[in-house]
Formats: C-alpha cells, structure tokens, sequence
C-alpha cells in the first residue's frame, strides 16, 4: 500500500514525531510565543458530506482523498485542515496520468457541467 500524506499538513501520516517530541515542541512553541499550552492537540479525523455525484471508476471518492484537494498550503489552510474544517471538498479527485486521460476528464465533467479544478 503506498504512503499517504497527511490530510492537514506537509509530509506522510508514518513521519509523525513521537509523543515526547511533541510535548517537547509544544513546550518550546508556548514559551518562544508567550501563548499555548505544552500538550499537543491531535488532529481532527476526516468527515466529509458523501459525495454528490457518480463519477468514473477510478477517480477517488474516499474522505481522505478529497480532504487533500479540499485546501491548500498556507498556514491558515492547514490550521482549517488540522482541525477537520473542510467547507468546500470536492466530490472526486481524478488524477489523469497523461493527456488523453486528461481530456477525457475535462469532456466528462464538459458534458455535465461540473467544474474541474486543477491542482
């Protein structure tokens, strides 16, 4: 099975630090900054609205893979992230491995006028 990222950061869910790390960080965090609390909050679990179409086979439906597509990058989005707050999850994620795949994609979604958005 291959690795999966973290639906609320950077990096893969088997890369996560060991509990003393995390207090450790989250001591020094709260000291550096003057606020916070030195136990570290966990993150929130992935629940997401079922999606709202039928989609081909082969595009990903599963909650984890559509709360990837569900934010970007930048601090807020992954505090959002973190804390399980997706207001806005696509109902699939296609990953088209070449051009034809990918036109197929975009003449699907064409046909029944849903947005594709590329990441």
């Amino acid at each position: 099975m291959p690795r999966r990222r973290k639906h609320w950061g950077w990096g893969f869910e088997d890369e996560q630090p060991g509990g003393a790390e995390l207090r450790d960080a989250a001591t020094g965090l709260a000291a550096h900054l003057g606020f916070g609390v030195p136990e570290p909050a966990m993150p929130a679990p992935v629940a997401l609205p079922a999606p709202r179409l039928d989609v081909p086979s082969g595009w990903a439906t599963d909650d984890h893979a559509r709360a990837l597509a569900a934010h970007g990058a930048s601090y807020l989005d992954v505090v959002r992230a973190f804390r399980g707050e997706f207001p806005h999850p696509p109902d699939a994620v296609a990953r088209p491995g070449d051009e034809s795949e990918l036109a197929a994609v975009l003449a699907w979604c064409a046909e029944r006028g849903v947005a594709a958005i590329p990441r």
